[in-house]
């Protein structure tokens, strides 16, 4: 991650994982929506 963290500036971890929030974006992305 440390190449990742140069350009993000920083990393946070996700409490409790990813959502369905997340989730449903991820989804929306892929399918072009």
């Amino acid at each position: 991650r440390p190449d990742v963290a140069a350009i993000a500036g920083g990393l946070t971890p996700v409490p409790g994982g990813v959502g369905p929030t997340t989730v449903g974006c991820l989804l929306a992305n892929a399918v072009g929506i």
